[in-house]
């Protein structure tokens, strides 16, 4: 079946491309479009992207089939128009909606799934599209609730999932359980992992930090799933655990003298761990740290054939320091301005290490020039400035009682008064909007770009990771997510017949 044409079957659940073999799922099915996996040949996309700039009419005259072309075409880094999108039946979306048939409902939800896809400051049009489209699919659900036979089942369960998990906050695996529970597929087979390395570097044994392996582990597992990509899990996991115990060292595990020395430890490199480091919590967190990036380094040669482990040393060195900054912030009552606060939060954030050593080993080679382009920098300044941010407006309470700072905390204060808590949020909520689709550009650009696509990738995934866990409140310091956890490492599917 063309991929045009599936729209009009609701019982192929609306979904673009056959999913591709992961690590824990194999599957023969459907999954939802992602930046990851595209569903269409270069050749094929080529072509749709001629069928787009010569208006062809099996893609203009269906609503559902425009939204379709736009949001692949987009997706997959061709500079494409939202005009169109948003000039359907001359801009009476609503009116033309209204009478709710299932074709109706269908079309509002591939238009909502395009709407998704903003990466300009200019394109108000397409956010007036996803508001609209958002109140009538939630309108649409309820009807569904209270007359169970209103429409068919299976766009009732696409329409909920697609409201409740949106483009920006959702992980590839876990769209793809829900397909395989939702829609029935020939067989599935869960793959199980335990992982023991925390006790082996005796980072169990730091009882300040907080223990969040099977967290750091998922978010890797959930986002980097091709069995290729075994090397790039268990960098991202191991840095994401270091990260962690780093953080909680800095905030309030080690005094200023022993994180001085973990940083002078890393500077040295070659060291003796019984006499150079000032405690046992120094030691056990730099040898753990030192183990890590050797073994990344080395696997990471095979990918690049050259040697990268200096540059991973300083991309931790240039976390501490940002933690040392921040300490000693605190530790002198110092009031930075937000500029500052920012500059140095969106590394002291610690997504340095996690994603970038990880880079090293999804595949492509990346030069010297690649590594220190703006494009690059500029990627990982956008996510992390994003990230930091989404991290203040849900700790804030919590930090400011601790003394800690802020960015909710200094806006207020830098306004002398003049700014409430929520008024701060709100401002500060409109900033990680602007940065989330200024990262969408970057990872969607194709003119100039010099990182790779399956790079770029890993910036985005870890957005989503981001988004998932602070939807609501601080998920990683919590335990609510936990249940999320299990449900897509550990307990078996469900399927429906």
């Amino acid at each position: 079946m063309a991929v045009w044409e599936r729209i009009n079957d609701p019982n192929m659940a609306l979904q673009l491309h056959e999913v591709p073999l992961v690590e824990g799922f194999d599957v023969k099915g459907s999954s939802e479009m992602t930046l990851e996996a595209p569903p269409l040949t270069q050749q094929k996309k080529k072509k749709k992207f001629r069928c787009w700039l010569q208006g062809e009419e099996e893609i203009f005259l269906d609503t559902a089939t425009c939204a379709m072309a736009f949001r692949i075409l987009r997706c997959n880094g061709y500079d494409v128009s939202s005009d169109p999108l948003t000039q359907i039946n001359g801009g009476k979306h609503e009116s033309s909606f209204s009478a709710g048939h299932l074709k109706h409902i269908v079309d509002a939800l591939e238009l909502y799934r395009a709407s998704e896809i903003i990466i300009y400051a200019h394109e108000s049009a397409l956010e007036e599209q996803h508001s609209w489209s958002s109140h009538f699919l939630k309108e649409k659900l309820q009807d569904c609730i209270n007359h169970s036979d209103r429409f068919n089942k299976y766009v009732s369960q696409e329409v909920d999932d697609t409201l409740k998990f949106p483009l920006h906050a959702d992980f590839e695996r876990a769209t793809i359980r829900r397909n395989i529970e939702h829609y029935y597929v020939d067989s599935t087979t869960i793959l199980k992992t335990t992982y023991w390395w925390v006790a082996e570097t005796r980072l169990d044994k730091l009882k300040f930090a907080r223990q969040k392996t099977v967290y750091c582990y998922f978010s890797a597992a959930t986002t980097l799933s091709s069995p290729e990509l075994s090397d790039a899990r268990i960098s991202w996991a191991k840095h994401g655990v270091l990260t962690t115990v780093i953080d909680d060292f800095f905030d309030i595990g080690g005094s200023l003298l022993e994180l001085d020395n973990l940083i002078q430890l890393l500077k040295k490199w070659d060291v003796n761990l019984a006499t150079d480091c000032c405690s046992e919590h120094v030691q056990i967190i730099f040898s753990a740290l030192q183990s890590t990036i050797c073994e990344t380094g080395a696997k990471a040669f095979r990918f690049q054939g050259r040697n990268v482990t200096s540059h991973v040393i300083d991309i931790w060195l240039e976390l501490l320091h940002s933690g040392w900054r921040e300490a000693k912030w605190t530790s002198d009552q110092s009031l930075p301005t937000l500029e500052e606060y920012i500059d140095n939060g969106l590394v002291s954030f610690a997504l340095g290490p996690i994603v970038l050593p990880t880079l090293y080993l999804v595949g492509p080679i990346l030069s010297d020039d690649v590594v220190f382009s703006t494009e690059y920098q500029s990627l990982f300044k956008t996510l992390s400035t994003s990230g930091r941010l989404l991290n203040d407006i849900h700790t804030f309470q919590r930090e400011s009682k601790e003394g800690k700072l802020n960015a909710v905390t200094l806006h207020m204060i830098h306004s002398s008064g003049a700014v409430s808590a929520e008024e701060s949020i709100s401002d500060i909520k409109r900033s990680i909007v602007s940065q989330r689709r200024e990262l969408l550009r970057l990872v969607l650009e194709t003119k100039s770009s010099m990182v790779p696509r399956s790079c770029k990738n890993v910036f985005w995934n870890m957005s989503r990771v981001l988004n998932v866990f602070y939807m609501k409140d601080d998920g990683f310091s919590s335990d609510d997510m936990i249940h999320v956890v299990k449900a897509i490492l550990h307990e078996p599917l469900s399927l429906s017949g």
